[in-house]
């Protein structure tokens, strides 16, 4: 259980610290309370001040990290504490696939100016359960992800429709009738936004994760971010056009 706060910033200076080490090149295998303690400039003691363990105030820097990655797509300071019906207003103004300032664009571009952070995010391993308070949070980035596709792909079609005539045109089809976007996690989206969207982020994030590891020399060589965004743009396009 989160352990309550005194008055001042010190639990936003430990999650600070946190971030900064992993920021600045230091391995999550080598991150370890005395370390961030050096960076506050106290005794590592004093963590429990504000944490419960050493695994939740890594869950609050996962926390932070993500909360960066989320003010990079325009959301406010604290995006989790957002309804779901205000994600879906930031989405309609938000940059569509291909215009500058697009998801893809953000994703690559956050991974490539902060690969630590990225691999805080969503490889290194956690220990402990995510505190309730950050939930919300964790929650965030795949409601954005999918309806923002929702909202600029192209719904699948159904065949065999009839005209005023009552002749049937197989060969012109219509749009299915696609429900808007409800108020709730990811998984309510239609089957076929959750489909496009498993391949594109499956691909976006396999090619991301090679990146950050080192497993793929090749992607941290100058440019290879563009090169990358145009290669998920290329996917989209396929997907789109089904």
């Amino acid at each position: 259980m989160t352990k309550k706060t005194r008055p001042g910033t010190a639990r936003e200076d430990f999650v600070a610290a946190v971030l900064t080490l992993i920021d600045n090149g230091l391995g999550f295998r080598d991150l370890n309370l005395r370390r961030v303690a050096r960076q506050v400039g106290c005794a590592h003691t004093n963590a429990y001040n504000y944490f419960a363990s050493w695994e939740e105030l890594l869950w609050f820097s996962l926390k932070g990290a993500m909360e960066g990655l989320l003010c990079a797509a325009g959301l406010p300071q604290n995006p989790g504490s957002l309804s779901n019906p205000e994600l879906l207003n930031h989405i309609r103004s938000f940059p569509g696939p291909g215009e500058k300032g697009s998801l893809f664009e953000v994703y690559v571009d956050f991974a490539y100016r902060h690969p630590g952070w990225y691999r805080l995010i969503w490889l290194d391993p956690m220990g402990g359960e995510p505190p309730e308070e950050i939930l919300p949070l964790l929650h965030a980035p795949s409601r954005l992800f999918g309806w923002w596709l929702e909202h600029w792909m192209t719904p699948p079609y159904s065949v065999g429709t009839s005209d005023m005539s009552g002749d049937e045109h197989p060969q012109h089809p219509q749009p299915l009738a696609v429900e808007s976007p409800k108020p709730e996690p990811a998984e309510g989206l239609p089957p076929w936004v959750l489909e496009r969207g498993r391949i594109l982020h499956g691909y976006m994030h396999g090619e991301l994760a090679n990146m950050v590891t080192g497993r793929s020399p090749e992607l941290t060589s100058p440019g290879m971010s563009r090169i990358l965004i145009a290669r998920i743009m290329d996917l989209y396009t396929r997907l789109n056009t089904k």
